[in-house]
């Protein structure tokens, strides 16, 4: 009966790996999966000895079995070769990356899924509510691509780029991740914001819990738990995580900027997000110069007559730009 279930497993494995698996092979292999846990743990033993086999894809010995099964193969027939718990069943030698799922079978479902995530997107100066497919609701700030997809023990969004706030549909057997920039924000049913900058990354908890996780080499802070009420910063240098007030944070939802004591650069980084005529501050000491507003991600002019009538600085048009520069 062991043999029986291990040829199964190998026999699964080999149209897995062979990228011959039909949506009715996958369904198949899910079934027998779930029907019995030697089954899984059968096909998790023959994923295993499949990538212990990657450290000797270079063995003459291994390089001479590989022809065989080729040979084999071209004859109808196949050729199986246990040594031990050493498992080869179809020509050609490929390594499971184990570490990406807790089996072979899960990678290959996350692999399929996120190769055909759904993509959702906001052009600039505009933004956009998605209800994904679990319930979750997305808002997407100006200028935000995000790719969606879930698997049976997962959900997944990607943000590309720009802004994107979480309210999450409550699902305990699922987790709901956040992939950007190298790290992973993770949870089960919450309320949060992810902002990936060029050069930074934050995110701002509303409510719930998350765990952010740097998937980076190198980390001296491989995670981070946050609780509701603050903000998490990473730049490349370090973490920083700081409780805020949260409400002006996510205010860009209701196309309400919120600046407190800002620098005009970051105030005018801000608004360029949000149309293609730029503001411009080519003087360092100006773009250092600080103030506090609230102002309408459409309503850059609010702010450019705030400039000047605070005397901040000069405001002039040049061109399709709007400069800022010392009085």
């Amino acid at each position: 009966m062991a043999n029986s279930v291990m040829s199964q497993a190998i026999e699964h494995f080999a149209r897995l790996r062979g990228g011959q698996a039909s949506p009715a092979d996958l369904e198949a292999l899910h079934a027998w999966l779930d029907r019995d846990p030697a089954h899984r743990a059968a096909f998790d033993e023959v994923a295993d000895d499949w990538a212990d086999l990657g450290a000797l894809r270079d063995d003459p010995a291994m390089l001479f079995m590989r022809e065989s099964a080729r040979r084999d193969l071209r004859r109808g027939q196949t050729r199986r070769v246990l040594t031990g718990a050493l498992v080869a069943s179809v020509a050609g030698l490929a390594i499971v990356a184990a570490a990406l799922a807790p089996s072979a079978y899960n990678r290959y479902a996350y692999e399929q899924a996120r190769d055909h995530a759904v993509t959702f997107s906001t052009p600039i100066g505009e933004l956009s509510q998605v209800r994904l497919s679990d319930g979750t609701l997305a808002t997407l700030d100006t200028d935000t691509v995000v790719r969606a997809w879930h698997v049976k023990n997962g959900r997944f969004v990607e943000l590309v780029k720009g802004r994107a706030r979480f309210q999450v549909a409550k699902d305990a057997s699922r987790p709901f991740s956040v992939l950007a920039a190298g790290k992973s924000v993770t949870a089960l049913g919450t309320d949060f914001s992810v902002y990936l900058r060029p050069n930074s990354l934050s995110v701002t908890l509303v409510e719930g819990r998350l765990r952010v996780k740097s998937d980076e080499r190198g980390q001296n802070i491989p995670s981070v738990d946050m609780t509701a009420g603050y903000r998490l910063t990473t730049n490349g240098r370090g973490w920083g995580l700081a409780r805020i007030d949260t409400a002006p944070d996510v205010s860009w939802t209701d196309r309400r900027l919120t600046f407190d004591e800002a620098t005009l650069q970051d105030i005018a980084d801000e608004l360029n997000r949000y149309s293609t005529r730029k503001i411009v501050i080519p003087e360092t000491r100006v773009q250092r110069l600080r103030m506090s507003a609230v102002i309408r991600s459409t309503d850059r002019q609010s702010f450019l007559d705030a400039v000047d009538e605070l005397s901040l600085a000069r405001v002039r048009e040049v061109g399709q730009t709007y400069e800022l520069t010392a009085r």
